[in-house]
């Protein structure tokens, strides 16, 4: 996955800094906080990821895996082929069969992809719903289900997208760059698989992981807590295999996947939830749900005043609000793809971290 384009660093450097990492002895950033240990409760769904190659540079066939029941697709890819380009995702089964597609989302596409990410992430939450397409499938045939653009990819420029399924029976879905050409099924008969990169980030996982925390937090007697995700050795990242040449992957990162967490806390002290990025700018956005009403935080927020979080520095956060102790808090992540990781939910009652670092 790439993380915002070096060529980009400019835009980063001109930016106003946020001057929140300014020391204080009563900040957040300098309680001692213990990591919160977590354990995967159930998964559900087939993920099919396709990041590998990042940069395209030749047209074919990039990402392919089966799916029946729920699934989702997700690109992520670099038109490097000098020239316009056709996108598409396409199911094949081998029986004639339907799939259904439930949702489409794409991000801007842009050529400092930090761009593309923080759209992509943002727009995947707040979209709950999209009128259905129901697709016939011809035995043994490649159907386009989705596309990116009819007209074209444009040269150095990241397309990411999210296309999610339902289907009663196996069915493949992959993902194809193509040249511009009016004969868009002959292009994708005849497409050949792209070989994978150095990071191989492409293959078949869950698409939601519901995860929880071992033990309850009491507030009362606890130490501060920071659930870690996307590194640090916190949990490992999922594995799963690339079914164009059959060998295991790691999706590094775990990107593509959503994760529901359940956080259960006891005592009586209410206490406050951060957002820390811990590997560099994270732009993107995240949900907290305590009782029914979800709240939506973006880390993009303009009151950064144009300093991009987690800019040269592990000290920058955003509040994500005050909840209370013994009711169960949700919060649902999916990793903005062109940024870092990893990040931390900082989770501190209210008294311990009183003294805020302002801007």
């Amino acid at each position: 996955m790439i993380r915002f384009r070096h060529g980009a660093a400019a835009l980063f450097a001109a930016a106003a800094l946020f001057t929140g990492t300014a020391a204080s002895a009563a900040s957040v950033m300098d309680l001692s906080y213990q990591t919160m240990e977590m354990q995967d409760v159930k998964t559900e769904g087939t993920l099919v990821f396709s990041d590998c190659p990042e940069y395209v540079n030749q047209t074919g066939i990039l990402a392919e895996g089966t799916i029946q029941g729920k699934g989702r697709i997700y690109y992520y890819h670099v038109n490097d082929t000098g020239e316009r380009t056709r996108l598409v995702v396409y199911a094949k089964s081998n029986k004639a069969a339907d799939a259904h597609i439930t949702r489409f989302i794409q991000a801007a596409p842009s050529t400092d992809y930090v761009t593309s990410g923080e759209t992509l992430s943002f727009s995947e939450m707040v979209t709950v719903r999209q009128p259905p397409l129901d697709v016939s499938l011809e035995p043994g045939k490649r159907t386009v289900v989705a596309e990116e653009s009819k007209e074209g990819l444009l040269p150095g420029y990241l397309y990411s997208g999210i296309v999610e399924v339902d289907t009663k029976t196996p069915v493949q879905f992959g993902v194809a760059i193509l040249p511009m050409t009016d004969d868009l099924q002959g292009a994708l008969d005849a497409a050949q698989t792209v070989p994978v990169d150095s990071h191989e980030l492409r293959g078949t996982f869950p698409m939601r992981v519901y995860r929880e925390n071992k033990t309850v937090w009491n507030t009362d007697t606890d130490r501060p807590q920071a659930l870690v995700l996307g590194g640090m050795g916190a949990v490992p990242f999922y594995r799963g295999i690339d079914e164009l040449d059959g060998v295991e992957r790691e999706n590094t990162g775990d990107y593509g996947i959503t994760f529901r967490i359940r956080i259960h806390t006891e005592g009586s002290k209410p206490y406050r939830i951060y957002f820390n990025p811990q590997g560099g700018v994270y732009m993107g956005a995240f949900k907290i749900t305590q009782g029914f009403l979800p709240r939506y935080f973006r880390t993009d927020d303009m009151k950064y005043r144009g300093h991009f979080l987690g800019y040269e520095t592990l000290r920058d956060y955003i509040d994500a609000g005050k909840w209370e102790a013994g009711k169960p808090v949700t919060i649902e992540f999916l990793a903005a793809g062109a940024t870092y990781l990893p990040v931390r939910f900082l989770f501190v009652p209210e008294e311990a971290g009183t003294q805020k670092e302002e801007p």
